[in-house]
């Protein structure tokens, strides 16, 4: 997602722009840098978070399914044995 984004090129800034910077809280680019960091590390926590909810909820389907069967195999022999 962030690997996407290309930020317009512009020119470096000037000498006061630290200054202004300081004084109006305007981030600088070490600012944007660990931003762009810290954002990389979300998204790729929030991936694996996604992953293992998606591994788990197909394990939950599948034992639904198995206890499913279970449960029509096992009513279809009650079914036998009452026509028996």
């Amino acid at each position: 997602m962030l690997e996407n984004y290309d930020p317009p090129t512009r020119s470096k800034r000037g000498l006061w722009s630290g200054f202004w910077s300081s004084v109006t809280g305007l981030a600088e680019s070490s600012d944007i840098d660990k931003l762009r960091f810290r954002l990389r590390s979300i998204e790729s926590g929030v991936n694996n978070a996604a992953e293992a909810w998606r591994t788990g909820s197909s394990h939950f389907v599948a034992a639904l399914e198995a206890d499913s069967l279970q449960h029509l195999k096992q009513k279809r022999k009650e079914l036998i044995v009452l026509i028996d």
